[in-house]
């Protein structure tokens, strides 16, 4: 009978130790069933971040590409305007070379004029000494006219000579 009791006292420390084991299997179990909703749900709320992400990185690549051909129209139009420019400059030099040339142009020209209006004058300044020894007022006029004109012609060419 003691070997009997024995033996119900181990099977009974062997049952008890059986259901404790299944006991944390049990625990053991559930736990893995919990975790493993947890971590299906966080992979689901993973999978709609990387989701969203994705629409994002969409929404800035179109931002992008959008942004790249507004720089490359910048661009184009920036060459144009830079060979406008250079054109322009051209034409400004061209302008410059051409308007100094007729300014040289208009100053002898005003030289022979001035120097032939000299001779002319004096010329008929003499005619006329010699014909009545006076001077008409319409030669005095004249040449009042031309006096004028010449200071006309200077302040002129102070005026061109401090635009150059």
């Amino acid at each position: 009978m003691i070997s009997l009791r024995q033996e119900v006292d181990r099977l009974q420390t062997l049952a008890k130790d059986t259901e404790d084991k299944m006991r944390v299997e049990m625990d053991l179990r559930v736990q893995s069933g919990i975790f493993s909703v947890q971590t299906s749900a966080e992979l689901h709320e993973a999978q709609d971040r990387i989701d969203e992400l994705r629409a994002e990185r969409l929404k800035l690549l179109e931002r992008l590409a959008e942004a790249e051909t507004t720089l490359e129209s910048h661009r184009e139009v920036t060459a144009s305007l830079e060979r406008r420019l250079v054109d322009t400059n051209a034409e400004a030099t061209t302008a410059r070379r051409q308007l100094s040339t007729d300014r040289e142009r208009l100053k002898a020209s005003l030289v022979a004029h001035t120097a032939q209006l000299d001779r002319l004058r004096r010329h008929l300044a003499d005619q006329d000494r010699g014909q009545s020894g006076v001077i008409p007022a319409r030669i005095q006029a004249l040449q009042d006219e031309n006096n004028s004109l010449r200071r006309a012609n200077s302040v002129l060419r102070r005026h061109s000579a401090m635009h150059e």
